[in-house]
């Protein structure tokens, strides 16, 4: 009985493998050459990275003929790199083997692999960016691959026993296409001014057109388009335009973007579909009747920074029990007439605005409490080291009652613009217990730890040069002077003028790399004790003397004969032995 449960186990086992093998790349276990992509979907104007490659090793191949097929109808070729594997085993090759590759067919790629006998490789055989064209049919598509011939070192054709698979892919459709846009008056960005197409359910909007960001939606650009039922708004958006997306009922989840400040009057009214609703952090003024008969509305969070409320603003709502309201939200008549009869405000104390609005309108509603984080201070938040990635600083809530409060618990921080070099902004919001919030901003700054230097004005022996400084992790380049180097004596001096007896003399050495002048130094007046005893007498006369007529003598260096060369004249003569006895009897005086 253990005998067959292990069985039942191990043959489990094996389908789970099998499967999860399968849903990694479909076909490409079992295949010699497979193609792999980097995503399942692509949108028109998109780039596909597609691989060609080995999941095994691959031995002694003597030739290879191959095409990578693609539909040129919704595919542009934009470029081809050779793998650094096949790189590695064609660098093993010594025979004269043959490579080409070649894309100018539409539709078709080809390789060219010949004259190795012994071919052995694995992995990436070459990468290719195909960008899928602006106006594509949506659907599916695929790449694929064709074995035209093949032959292995044993000069036996194979090739119909090589085993390929390819990919298959879904191309969407860019819904950027699909609409009209105007400049706004700053020139900054562009504004949505009408939605053109009324055939497809997912409308996905860029963030930018024409280079610029999207930043607003006009009156009307959506308007009643209930065939969408799925929609991304640009991140770029600060404002929703009047009726921009009114009567638009098939949209069941709604997320308004990080930088919406303003939704204004009956942006999304009558969305009768509309299930859930996210609002920003940051969002200012929603306007009168902006989700006016949403029905399946069921729970609303109005952010802290919510300022106005417009009239009517969730009229209609029928099913919206819930809404969480700052103190510092104006509440606007009727906003929140025929909601559900078990309609629960979720608020801190004396909300003197919330109280009353439900005073004034009659309506039938309750109000949670909650404690008021706001009441307190955040210290300021430190400058925080750029890394790449998001930077959520560590805060410091001091509330007046003395209460300490938990991140995850009680608050959470939500950040803005906190990735890039420059001032972000951080939310600090009240969970569960608590309400309100606080905002406070800090600087994103890149201390410039890992750099690179390049030398674009070499330093000379008397000029400075110049680096280029890089920061290799965001980019920032900097000047940085390179110190004159000096001049480097050559190490051979040379006598400009010889000092006398009366006068000192004056040497100078050139430098060693441009040839100017490194060095000079003062030559002490000559002093003719030419024997070194401290003397200056007849015995130094007749040592010059001596060397005067080419007797051997004591001078032999460069110091004695300086010294001995009384006149300077660069002479050692009668001359010079005369003055010294002159010096010695003391007609002279040094």
């Amino acid at each position: 009985m253990k005998g067959l449960f292990r069985r039942i186990v191990a043959v489990t086992a094996v389908f789970v493998l099998i499967f999860c093998a399968m849903a990694i790349s479909p076909s490409a276990a079992s295949a010699d050459i497979s193609i792999r992509i980097d995503a399942t979907s692509y949108s028109q104007d998109d780039q596909i990275t597609a691989e060609v490659y080995f999941p095994r090793a691959y031995k002694k191949i003597s030739s290879l003929d191959m095409s990578l097929l693609y539909d040129s109808q919704k595919l542009e070729f934009v470029s081809m790199k050779q793998g650094k594997d096949l790189r590695r085993a064609r660098d093993k090759q010594t025979n004269g083997e043959v490579y080409s590759e070649y894309a100018g067919d539409p539709g078709k790629i080809n390789w060219s692999l010949a004259g190795g006998n012994n071919y052995e490789f694995s992995g990436i055989f070459s990468t290719i960016v195909f960008k899928v064209k602006s106006y594509a049919n949506h659907g599916s598509s695929k790449l694929s691959l064709k074995i035209n011939n093949a032959v292995n070192s044993g000069f036996v054709n194979m090739t119909n026993d090589v085993n390929v698979s390819g990919a298959s892919f879904t191309i969407l459709r860019n819904s950027m296409n699909d609409i009209d846009c105007k400049l706004n008056k700053a020139g900054t960005g562009y504004i949505i001014t009408d939605y053109t197409c009324a055939t497809y359910d997912t409308v996905i909007l860029s963030d930018t057109y024409k280079g610029l960001p999207i930043v607003g939606i006009d009156y009307a650009a959506f308007l009643n388009h209930a065939e969408i039922k799925k929609l991304v708004l640009p991140s770029t958006l600060e404002y929703i335009g009047k009726e921009s997306f009114m009567g638009c009922s098939g949209i069941t989840e709604l997320v308004i973007p990080d930088n919406v400040t303003s939704i204004y009057e009956g942006a999304f009214r009558q969305c009768d579909g509309l299930k859930s609703l996210s609002l920003p952090l940051g969002l200012v003024t929603i306007g009168v009747n902006a989700f006016f008969g949403c029905p399946f509305l069921t729970s609303v969070e109005l952010p802290f920074t919510l300022k106005t409320l417009g009239k009517g603003a969730f009229e209609n709502c029928t099913l919206l029990n819930t809404v969480k309201i700052s103190k510092n939200t104006t509440v606007g008549a009727n906003a929140f007439k025929a909601c559900s009869d078990n309609l629960k405000f979720i608020s801190v104390a004396n909300n003197t605005r919330l109280n009353n609005y439900i005073k004034s309108s009659g309506i039938k509603a309750s109000v949670e409490i909650v404690k008021d984080l706001s009441h307190g201070t955040v210290a300021n938040i430190a400058g925080q080291e750029y890394t790449k990635s998001e930077v959520i600083p560590a805060v410091t809530i001091t509330l007046t009652s003395g209460e300490k409060v938990v991140l995850g618990k009680d608050y959470k921080v939500v950040c803005r613009n906190n990735i890039e070099i420059g001032t972000a902004k951080a939310y600090i919001v009240g969970i569960n217990s608590y309400g309100e919030g606080y905002v406070k901003q800090f600087k994103i700054v890149c201390k410039h730890k890992n750099v690179t230097k390049k030398v674009s004005k070499a330093a000379t022996c008397t000029r400075t040069g110049n680096y280029i400084v890089t920061c290799n992790l965001c980019g920032n380049k900097t000047n940085e002077v390179i110190p004159a180097t000096g001049h480097t004596g050559d190490g051979k001096w040379v006598i400009e003028k010889r000092p006398t007896i009366s006068t000192t003399g004056s040497k100078y050495m050139l430098c060693k790399v441009c040839k100017a002048r490194a060095k000079t130094e003062i030559i002490a007046k000559a002093y003719p004790d030419v024997n070194g005893d401290k003397l200056i007498n007849s015995a130094d006369a007749l040592i010059v003397l001596r060397h005067a007529v080419g007797l051997a003598s004591e001078i032999n260096t460069d110091e004695k004969f300086m010294n001995a060369d009384t006149n300077g004249d660069n002479k050692v003569n009668s001359m010079d032995a005369l003055t010294i006895l002159r010096i010695a009897v003391g007609l002279v005086r040094l």
